[in-house]
């Protein structure tokens, strides 16, 4: 916008950081307040609050597929939904990073192959995430790395 009068450029990128701010903070509180374990799940409880206070509900029929996939004696220990970090990284490549503990990580282990190891998996690829979440869309919330 060279040439044109009371452009600022330094205003601009003002403006548009606060814009991406206060989108990041809305999109924040969009996350859950709570998770619920697989036994709560094998229960019947579907619905967990989100940071906002709306609420969000797990489906039936992936709640019936996991719980399928998940050896019992693990559903106290395992929560969902499962939460992820995206993150980019410098060179342009990108992966999801697994939040939470031991559990969590065997628990997109299970997910994805059927079976889990002793450290489960702490990071995805980006076609390992459109696995998990073409198969459990309702089980999985996404952050990104600001």
């Amino acid at each position: 916008m060279m040439g044109v009068e009371g452009y600022n450029p330094r205003r601009q990128a003002r403006i548009i950081e606060r814009r991406y701010l206060e989108s990041a903070r809305r999109l924040s509180t969009m996350i859950p307040k709570e998770q619920l374990s697989l036994q709560q799940l094998a229960a019947g409880a579907r619905r967990i609050r989100l940071l906002n206070g709306d609420v969000h509900e797990i489906s039936d029929d992936e709640a019936s597929r996991l719980l399928e996939a998940v050896p019992p004696y693990f559903w106290r220990h395992m929560r969902v939904p499962l939460m992820l970090k995206y993150v980019k990284s410098s060179e342009g490549g990108s992966r999801y990073e697994v939040q939470g503990d031991v559990w969590q990580r065997r628990l997109v282990e299970i997910m994805l192959t059927g079976s889990y190891s002793v450290s489960g998996l702490s990071e995805i690829s980006v076609s390992d995430f459109k696995k998990i979440i073409a198969k459990y869309p309702s089980m999985v919330f996404v952050s990104l790395a600001l």
